[in-house]
This record gives C-alpha cells, sequence and structure tokens, in this order.
C-alpha cells in the first residue's frame, strides 16, 4: 500500500490519467481481500485507477497456460515455455520485450495482499489504518467528492 500512497500523490498532476499496477504474479488473492485493498486505496490515496496484474506463463509443448513466470512448464515440466504479463496497458510474450523492460520485469514487487491488508486492520466507520505512515498531502478533492 505504501508504493500506491507514494505514486497516487503524482496522479493530480497527470492530465492524460494514470494507473498503478499490482503486481500478482502467481498469486491469487482472496476477493475479501482484493475488497479491502480497492476500499483503503479508495479511502486514501488519490489514485486515479489500479489494475491487478497477474503473470503467466504458456507452454508450448501442452499448451497449458499456468499462473506466474516459470522458467519450466508446470504441468509438463518442458523448457519450451514463454511469460506472458502486462506492459504498457497490455499483455504480451515476454521475450518480445527490450533489455529495459526486462529489467523493470525484474525489480516487480508481487503481492498476494494478505501481506498488506492485516487481521485488526480497520476500514469501517470512517476509520483508517496506517494514518501515522503517512504526511499529509493537498488533494484534489475530499473523499466526500469523489464518485
Amino acid at each position: 500500500i505504501e508504493r500506491v500512497e507514494m505514486q497516487s500523490r503524482f496522479h493530480p498532476l497527470i492530465e492524460a490519467g494514470a494507473i498503478i499496477h499490482i503486481w500478482l504474479g502467481e498469486k491469487e488473492p482472496d476477493p475479501s481481500l482484493i475488497k479491502k485493498f480497492v476500499t483503503l486505496v479508495y479511502n486514501r490515496t488519490e489514485a486515479e485507477q489500479i489494475a491487478f496484474s497477474p503473470e503467466f506463463t504458456v507452454c508450448e509443448s501442452c499448451q497449458q497456460t499456468s499462473r506466474g513466470l516459470h522458467e519450466l512448464c508446470p504441468k509438463c515440466e518442458s523448457s519450451n515455455v514463454y511469460g506472458i504479463t502486462r506492459i504498457v496497458g497490455y499483455y504480451s510474450k515476454v521475450p518480445t520485450w527490450n533489455k529495459g523492460k526486462m529489467g523493470e520485469l525484474k525489480e516487480r514487487i508481487r503481492t498476494g495482499l494478505d501481506e498488506v491488508i492485516k487481521e485488526g486492520d480497520v476500514l469501517n466507520d470512517n476509520k483508517v489504518f496506517l494514518q501515522e505512515k503517512l504526511p499529509q498531502v493537498p488533494f484534489r478533492k475530499s473523499n466526500s467528492q469523489r464518485a
């Protein structure tokens, strides 16, 4: 959540729209965690958009598509595989990426959201957790104006 909070501070300055990707990798978060995360982002940030982005491996040998990026097919253990993940708003084959995009891929921090939303965190009754970690940032509009 800290990355979303930090990056969203720039969204009011971007007139063409902005998006923050939540890299899931092979993880499949529980729908209740996704709901809590979206609620937290809505209440705590100026993020224009967020996208939950999983990654996939396609096996050319057995035609299986699996979640996550793997060097070997999880089903048949073939090395005849390629990864598919989001880049600049769309999914594409990882082997076609340039050196810079490959570097960005290696630096991605993947999450299942369970390490972000912990039991006992409060998202109801207009109370928000993590308040003490953030400096006050002027927002374009108040939460009551967001629709």
